[in-house]
């Protein structure tokens, strides 16, 4: 667990620190959890550090106000099924959900016992990766990208394990190709630069230094004027064609004009949340379509030619919903454990895992519980002559429950107001169009 305050999150986002933090929780733990303190709409009043220095879109990590924290929060959700978030209020609530966590933790199978003996530090295994891909003749600026959004070989490796087909893992890092405008400084066609990662991570050291050898020394004959897209060529001498036949198939092939394709969102919706995404037209990034279920819902699909990736699927539930849960728990005398609170949670924890109203497709699917308006339920529930004093314990021990023995992140929107949930939404959907990784194909 990763304590963090809303004003360290923000002063430290413009050189991806918390980024970084993430990759080596993420790379040695069976749950890395980010512990967020205090209200995130406190975002806007703190400054990144550097960040006046910054050009316009330079880092990808900075964060500067509530919509980028939940844009970024999606943006970990959608990179490995190991990340997870806690939300609380201050120094009282970090202190009763770490508590609940152990508590929950201790009791369960799914929390690997054995910690690392000596972990590796992000900087090594990032700067492992990115010497990797340029020993494989990628360009450094590409290699280094790549290193950095991913962290390590064994990130790319989890993604590529996910991936359906060839054509998915030779697409897979197009996300963080097209969020570095490479286009934009003449690097050629990110399509291939994104094949020719995957050839080179998937090559053993030695087919990695011949390819480079004779990829450099097919550049050498040219001087500075290579007549081809240098990706395709890398590509061409991947795939063991002669030097002159790698030049001129490359030339070929640089001549066709891709199609212009978009990446595209499709969001499933409940009623509730019709207004939240208007109906889109050709230059929107999204497409909806509206479908019945049984508790509110957001499912989000992104898209890209014949490829699409697995399902971000959001359930918005009422606090009180969450409290009714736990009464239940609590009220069950049929039971011998019934006092027992770790079974309570676990009871609550189940009938909320049932009342959700999509199951996974896909076991890399993601599914998030966005709980609204706790803090205003709890605060109404201590006025009843029934409210117990562990009820707030119990909350954070359920959550604690549905993260480790449910696969859920939990997130809050802690006011009662639709704009809050609405927000949230809409940056978890921008989140996919920029970042989930496409890993099925349409057949």
């Amino acid at each position: 667990v990763e304590r963090k305050l809303v004003r360290d999150l923000i002063q430290r986002s413009s050189g991806g620190d918390h980024w970084k933090q993430l990759q080596r929780m993420r790379d040695n733990c069976s749950h890395a959890i980010l512990l967020i303190e205090n209200d995130t709409q406190l975002a806007v009043r703190f400054d990144a550090y550097g960040s006046m220095d910054l050009e316009p879109k330079a880092s990808h990590y900075l964060i500067e106000d509530n919509s980028d924290l939940f844009r970024f929060v999606g943006r970990a959700i959608l990179s490995s099924r190991n990340i997870k978030f806690i939300q609380t209020k201050d120094n009282q609530g970090t202190f009763r959900s770490i508590g609940a966590l152990a508590l929950m933790s201790s009791e369960s199978s799914n929390v690997a016992r054995d910690a690392p003996v000596s972990p590796p530090t992000a900087a090594s295994e990032q700067q492992k990766l990115e010497d990797r891909l340029k020993t494989g003749g990628i360009h450094w600026r590409i290699a280094r990208a790549v290193s950095k959004e991913l962290g390590s070989a064994a990130a790319y490796e989890n993604l590529i394990s996910a991936c359906t087909t060839t054509n998915a893992k030779e697409n897979l890092v197009m996300p963080i190709l097209n969020n570095n405008n490479f286009e934009e400084v003449g690097l050629g066609s990110l399509r291939s630069w994104s094949s020719a990662v995957f050839r080179a991570m998937d090559s053993d050291a030695e087919t990695r230094k011949k390819n480079l050898f004779r990829y450099q020394s097919i550049k050498r004959t040219f001087g500075d004027e290579v007549p081809c897209d240098p990706a395709v060529l890398l590509n061409c001498v991947y795939a063991e064609n002669s030097n002159d036949a790698a030049v001129e198939i490359a030339m070929e092939h640089s001549e066709t004009t891709p199609p212009n394709l978009k990446r595209r969102v499709h969001i499933e919706l409940s009623e509730e949340f019709v207004s939240l995404f208007p109906q889109s037209n050709t230059g929107s990034f999204y497409s909806c379509s509206t479908r019945s279920y049984s508790a509110p819902t957001v499912k989000m699909v992104t898209h890209f030619g014949n490829l699409h990736s697995d399902s971000l699927i959001v359930c918005v539930l009422e606090g009180e919903k969450v409290l009714s849960a736990i009464r239940a728990a609590m009220n069950n005398r049929n039971n011998s454990s019934s006092d027992n609170f770790v079974h309570m949670a676990r009871k609550a924890a189940k009938d909320l895992d049932e009342s959700f109203s999509i199951g996974k497709s896909s076991e890399n699917d993601r599914r998030v519980m966005l709980i609204r308006g706790l803090p205003p339920a709890l605060t109404a529930a201590a006025k009843s002559p029934s409210y117990r004093s562990e009820m707030k314990v119990l909350c954070e021990m359920v959550f604690a429950s549905l993260m480790l023995e449910f696969d859920y992140v939990i997130l809050q929107a802690i006011r009662k107001k639709q704009d809050e949930i609405h927000m949230i939404l809409q940056q978890l959907a921008l989140a996919c169009y920029h970042y989930q990784y496409l890993t099925r194909e349409t057949q």
